[in-house]
């Protein structure tokens, strides 16, 4: 007996009685024709190559191709030499000092015609403007990911631009001929830069990975514009950008180096993405004056690392601007006095209090993760967690904040969508900083809320109110308090009109209106949904002038 209970007499005795017939379907099973040779190649047996040239007899009967067997060099086999190509086999080598562009830009062309990698030895290579067609695939054998092998040339291949006002590598933009299926991986880019060391301008399904890129200041070390279906996964970032330029410039326009037009970019994810050092902010996304030309929708940070020293400027690590659907899930985001995220939509944006039912242009969910800021223990410095400029939506679930004045500011002018999970209270604030300055913990505010009743209802007396009637609303879009005093005269039946400044969706809504004094219990109010966003309050007995009459309300949707 085994695991599986006793074995059946019947399934053994199959076994052993029909040997013949299953060896035969096996051997007919596996017959294999050989491959022909190539014209002027005579196939060899195993014996023939011995294991001094690493394929060790098997059967001295068995004929290998010779386009299948590995050369002496160390190249691949002739069958699947095509699927890469090796740069040093194109007549570029390593130098310091030399500018290989014209031979590379040749090799790119090559493979990606061929549908085939480009693969750089370890070594430096001085470069640029290097345009990459659709389906090239330009790959290294090795990237160096610390500062330590960022100074040595070993076991690295490393970019250098021959030209500092030129990017080392392009994609899209003018003069290329598609943008589409495009791959850069393992390897390393450093000098100090006046342009961006890759640039990308249009992109669809470009994929970059494990890509180090260092001291590139001024400029931004990677900017995309228009992109689309697109991943950038392992990417480190140290030492780049500026006061003026973010590290990494994500549809973010007003920049210089062109294409004017920064386009909107599409379904994009960036994981694993870490950028430190920076001077100024780490990264910008639809950071711009115009939302036609910087705009981001679809976007997910997945685990980023942003970090700098706490003495640095006071730009925010990550600013984000015209965004629909930005997702930063499990961040690490540490120093610097403008705290982690700002978000600053483009003012000239006229549709963001008019109304766009549910498809406001906001949109920033920060889940998890953990946001340590510049307050330190003396209780110097200042700085919040998230501030909300202009814009609207913002959703916050599990965060932990950890010396941060305020976890997230409100200002006057940002929507009415402000979401902050209440864990984040009670997990994510105990790290702060003491009243008296002490570094003993002591919880902070979650929300500096500077919007006031900016989403209260506006408030429209009707006739039967009375002459001079007036009123207050108190509170937001969602829920708030309401008092009413009646004028000279008032009689029974509609006494106003509380108007929402956004219709949130095209059919009415439900509200529910609570009297909060004995006043409003006696007049018998109700309320009625007019049309979106406007509900009518009617008092079935006569209102007392003079006498005030409070309410709490509450919209269902």
């Amino acid at each position: 007996m085994n695991d599986y209970g006793p074995r059946s007499p019947r399934r053994r005795a199959f076994l052993v009685g029909g040997p013949a017939v299953g060896i035969s379907a096996v051997a007919t099973s596996l017959a294999v024709t050989e491959p022909a040779a190539a014209a002027g190649e005579t196939p060899l047996t195993t014996a023939q190559l011995g294991a001094a040239n690493g394929v060790a007899p098997l059967d001295g009967a068995k004929k290998v191709p010779v386009a299948n067997v590995p050369t002496d060099d160390g190249q691949a086999p002739a069958s699947v030499r095509s699927l890469y190509i090796r740069a040093r086999d194109r007549a570029i080598t390593s130098s310091v000092s030399a500018d290989q562009s014209a031979a590379v830009q040749a090799a790119v062309n090559e493979a990606a015609t061929a549908g085939a990698r480009l693969v750089f030895q370890p070594g430096v290579y001085r470069v640029a403007d290097i345009r990459l067609p659709p389906y090239a695939w330009v790959a290294g054998l090795g990237s160096a990911h610390s500062l330590a092998q960022a100074s040595s040339n070993q076991q690295t291949v490393k970019f250098q631009p021959a030209d500092k006002s030129k990017s080392v590598f392009r994609i899209g933009g003018e003069g290329n001929g598609g943008d589409h299926a495009i791959r850069l991986e393992d390897f390393t880019i450093e000098a100090k830069s006046e342009t961006p060391f890759i640039h990308q301008h249009t992109g669809f399904e470009v994929t970059m990975s494990n890509l180090f890129l260092y001291a590139s200041d001024p400029a931004p070390a990677l900017v995309i514009d228009a992109a689309s279906n697109c991943r950038y996964i392992d990417i480190q970032i140290q030492g780049c950008g500026s006061q003026n330029w973010p590290a990494l410039m994500f549809s973010s326009g007003g920049h210089p180096w062109g294409p004017a037009d920064g386009q909107m970019s599409n379904t994009n994810d960036f994981e694993r993405l870490r950028i430190e050092r920076c001077v100024g902010s780490a990264m910008s996304i639809g950071l711009g004056d115009n939302w036609n030309d910087s705009f981001a929708e679809f976007t997910r940070l997945v685990t980023p690392h942003f970090e700098r020293k706490a003495s640095d400027t006071a730009a925010p690590l990550l600013r984000v601007g015209n965004i629909r659907s930005l997702d930063v899930v499990a961040p690490m985001f540490y120093g610097g006095k403008g705290g982690a995220i700002s978000h600053e939509q483009s003012t000239d944006e006229s549709t963001l209090h008019s109304g766009r039912g549910d498809g406001d242009w906001g949109g920033i969910s920060l889940l998890g993760g953990t946001v340590i800021g510049n307050a330190g223990s003396s209780g110097t410095g200042s700085t919040q967690g998230v501030r909300l400029v202009n814009g609207n939506g913002f959703y916050a679930v599990g965060t932990k904040f950890i010396r941060c004045d305020t976890a997230v500011r409100v200002e006057k002018e940002y929507g009415p969508d402000v979401n902050v999970d209440p864990a984040l209270a009670q997990f994510g604030l105990l790290n702060g900083v003491g009243a008296d300055g002490n570094s003993r913990p002591g919880r902070i505010p979650v929300l500096n809320d500077l919007r006031g009743d900016a989403w209260a209802p506006t408030i429209k007396h009707d006739s039967p109110s009375g002459a001079g009637a007036s009123g207050k609303a108190s509170g937001d879009e969602r829920s708030g308090t309401i008092t009413l005093v009646a004028g000279t005269s008032p009689k029974a039946g509609p006494h106003c009109v509380l108007n929402f400044k956004r219709n949130r969706r095209s059919s009415h809504r439900t509200v529910s209106l609570e009297p909060t004094n004995a006043a409003a219990v006696d007049a018998g109010a109700y309320v009625n949904a007019i049309w979106d966003g406007a509900f009518q309050i009617s008092f079935r007995s006569t209102p007392a002038a003079g006498t005030e009459y409070k309410f709490s309300y509450r919209i269902i949707d």
